[in-house]
C-alpha cells in the first residue's frame, strides 16, 4: 500500500512539474520581477544606510537583490530552510528552528511574506528578536472569510508551482498587532495604503517596522 501511494504521489509531482512549468515561467518572467521590485521600493524608506540585514525566508533573494541595487551600502545575508536552485544573495541554510547567529548579530531582520508560512510564528519572532535590533514585517492580512479564502487559494497555487510548503497562517491586522505585542515588540512605523501592483486592494498589505 505504501509503495503504491508513493508511486501515485510521484506521478502527481511529475504532472505538477509538467503542467505548472509554463505558469511558473510566466510568474518568473512577467509578474514577480515587478512585484518584488515594488516590495523593495516600499522597504527602502524604512532602512537606514550602511546596515547589516538578515533576510529570513528569502527564497531566491529577489527582494534583497533589488534592495542592494537601490541601496548599495546595505549588507544582506539570506536565510532559508532549504537551498533554492538559484539565489541572488549570500545564503545560509538552517534547521528552521534556531537562527545560527549570535545575539544582535544584525541591525535588522526582514520577514517579507514569511510569517504566514512559519509552523511556529512566536518561536520565529523570538529568534528574530534575539539576532536583530529591529524587524521589518510584510504580511497579507485578511478581513473576511472570503478574503481568507482568496489569500489561501493564491498562496496554494503559487507555492504549488514552486514546490514550496504551504501553511496558510494568515491573520487579521489586529491579530498581527496583538502577536507582535505579546512577543515584546513595539510598532515603530507602519506603511499605510501600500500598493504592490495589480488589482489587489491595499488592505491586503501590512508593512511594519518593529522595535524590541
Amino acid at each position: 500500500m505504501t509503495t503504491r501511494l508513493n508511486i501515485i504521489l510521484e506521478q502527481l509531482n511529475t504532472g505538477r512539474k509538467f503542467f505548472l512549468l509554463p505558469f511558473r515561467l510566466f510568474l518568473e518572467k512577467y509578474l514577480l520581477p515587478g512585484y518584488n521590485l515594488r516590495k523593495a521600493q516600499a522597504l527602502i524608506p524604512l532602512l537606514p544606510k550602511n546596515v547589516r540585514l538578515l533576510d529570513v525566508g528569502c527564497g531566491g533573494g529577489e527582494v534583497s537583490y533589488y534592495l542592494k541595487n537601490l541601496a548599495p551600502s546595505l549588507e544582506i545575508v539570506g536565510l532559508e530552510v532549504r537551498k533554492p536552485i538559484n539565489c541572488r544573495i549570500p545564503l545560509i541554510v538552517y534547521d528552521g528552528k534556531r537562527i545560527p547567529f549570535q545575539d544582535n548579530a544584525f541591525d535588522g531582520i526582514l520577514l517579507i511574506d514569511v510569517l504566514h508560512h512559519a509552523e511556529d510564528i512566536p518561536r520565529l519572532l523570538k529568534e528574530c528578536k534575539r539576532v536583530g535590533k529591529w524587524v521589518i514585517v510584510l504580511e497579507h492580512p485578511y478581513f473576511s472569510f472570503l478574503s481568507y479564502l482568496l489569500l489561501s487559494a493564491g498562496d496554494i497555487l503559487f507555492n504549488f508551482a514552486f514546490a514550496s510548503p504551504t501553511s496558510l497562517h494568515f491573520k487579521k491586522t489586529k491579530q498581527w498587532r496583538e502577536l507582535f505585542s505579546q512577543e515584546g515588540f513595539k510598532i515603530e512605523k507602519e506603511v499605510k495604503n501600500l500598493y504592490l501592483g495589480g488589482r489587489v486592494h491595499t488592505r491586503y498589505n501590512f508593512l511594519v517596522k518593529l522595535r524590541k
